[in-house]
């Protein structure tokens, strides 16, 4: 059985979507290249709690007039679909807050937002 290594990025706006995009592109190719025959397997987690991202730069037009962009669906976009490029094994997108982290254990633990995630299903990575 291989030894599973996590990467987690905390947020899913700019600044996590685009160190998410580096992690997929460089970093795990790099990882697994290094690896030296060991069995090692890298998976990615972007927590955030919304599945949806949200171009901040357009909301002032969107508010301003709802048209101007063609409607809500240019303000919002899945993460799922910015991921696409990148084997969907490799990363799990979890819709969550992140409530703890114990950084001695190298642990997050991750409340769910989704409604329909249940009471009490909180996840640790």
């Amino acid at each position: 059985m291989p030894e599973q290594r996590n990467i987690i990025v905390l947020g899913a706006s700019y600044a996590g979507l685009g160190s998410m995009h580096y992690i997929m592109k460089h970093t795990m190719p790099a990882l697994a290249a290094t690896t030296d025959g060991k069995d090692i397997t890298y998976h990615a987690y972007i927590v955030s709690p919304s599945r949806d991202f949200m171009a901040r730069p357009a909301a002032p037009r969107y508010i301003a007039d709802k048209d101007l962009l063609g409607g809500y669906g240019k303000l919002f976009k899945p993460l799922s679909g910015a991921l696409e490029q990148y084997p969907k094994d490799s990363y799990t997108i979890v819709q969550g807050s992140a409530t703890a982290w114990d950084p001695t254990a190298r642990i997050v633990t991750v409340t769910p937002t989704a409604p329909d995630a249940g009471a009490g299903g909180e996840q640790v990575l």
